[in-house]
């Protein structure tokens, strides 16, 4: 099915659900209805009460790291925006992907109050911004892993630049609109070359390393505490 067909499937299954914009009222136009679905745009600067919400739930989601708020004026509406799911006035998830360099975002931050909802919230917001690729960290132990998987191969870019508190590696998605399609219907089937375990760090740096040398490593799968990946590029069969 279809990427347009199964978002329309998605909203029709959840009545009331709404695909929504918050953005200073300048970054409102540079959004796109995605696959043709009408966005809801609300101008952060006359809904502080949703920036609020958006601030606590955000918190609530990553109490290791919590999110100041100058950071999500400065930073995460300033320079774009968020693009969530609502009902009502309610924001039950939301995806803030940051402009990178043209047609990429990088993904800073998602949550969701509902299981399964990650996957669509980032895919909605990719559209939104009419992008071909993400970009973003991601920690080898961490459950979002399944959730960034829905879009695609997981590309391993290298080392986290700086100091990240939680630690992980740089990957990177092209949104190919085929593999995009099948990964969200949980239908991608790229079978593994090789099979680490998520706490083996010494076989996981080195897999980076030689993707910071040249070679091009992708993540396709995870289970049972390993991370499945396939040297070179992939493919389905």
């Amino acid at each position: 099915m279809k990427l347009e067909d199964q978002a329309r499937a998605f909203l029709e299954a959840n009545p009331g659900l709404r695909v929504t914009a918050l953005c200073p009222r300048e970054n409102l136009t540079d959004l796109q209805d995605p696959w043709g679905i009408p966005l809801q745009r609300w101008a952060a600067e006359d809904h502080s009460e949703r920036c609020t919400e958006y601030l606590a739930l955000n918190r609530k989601s990553f109490p290791n790291l919590p999110l100041p708020g100058w950071v999500l004026s400065d930073v995460y509406l300033l320079t774009g925006g968020i693009v969530m799911l609502t009902q009502g006035t309610h924001i039950l998830s939301a995806w803030v992907g940051l402009p990178f360099k043209p047609g990429v975002r990088l993904g800073v931050s998602l949550f969701s109050q509902v299981a399964g909802w990650g996957a669509w919230t980032k895919s909605f917001g990719a559209a939104a911004w009419g992008v071909h690729t993400v970009r973003g960290v991601v920690q080898w132990n961490a459950r979002a892993i399944r959730t960034h998987l829905r879009l695609g191969p997981l590309r391993i870019v290298g080392r986290i630049p700086g100091e990240h508190e939680l630690g992980g590696f740089v990957y990177e998605t092209a949104l190919e609109p085929e593999i995009w399609a099948s990964a969200m219907q949980r239908t991608l089937g790229i079978p593994a070359d090789t099979w680490i375990a998520a706490e083996d760090s010494a076989a996981l740096q080195r897999v980076i390393a030689r993707c910071e040398a040249g070679e091009r490593w992708w993540v396709v799968g995870v289970e049972a505490g390993r991370w499945g990946l396939v040297p070179g590029k992939w493919s389905t069969g």
